[in-house]
């Protein structure tokens, strides 16, 4: 129905197209992507796409070291357990899960 609601990256978007045709208009803008560095490798996302799945794109397993050493990684997906913490664009312990990604971006883990 016209007028709908559809999250996208987790903001509102208010779709004037039918139910199928606002899925392919949104499924189109993940050809467009956004480019940001990842402990130094430079990484092409889909535009929209979270911080964290822009880490797992430079291949980057581990985000961040427990206290005893191991690497950690996320685990809930919706910022509840801070496993995802990353640093991006200087600041420290940001939730890669909860993060648009933008162009130019730097983002640096720990592990």
């Amino acid at each position: 129905m016209p007028g709908h609601y559809v999250s996208t990256a987790g903001r509102p978007h208010e779709c004037r197209r039918g139910t199928q045709e606002c899925v392919r208009h949104i499924g189109s803008r993940m050809t467009e992507t956004v480019e940001l560095r990842v402990n130094g490798v430079r990484v092409q996302a889909p535009r929209g796409a979270l911080v964290s799945t822009a880490v797992f794109l430079a291949g980057v397993a581990g985000f961040r070291r427990s206290v005893g050493g191991q690497p950690r990684g996320p685990l809930c997906g919706m910022g509840i357990c801070f496993e995802c913490r990353v640093t991006i664009n200087g600041r420290e312990h940001c939730r890669s899960c909860q993060v648009v990604c933008e162009p130019g971006m730097e983002v640096r883990t720990d592990a």
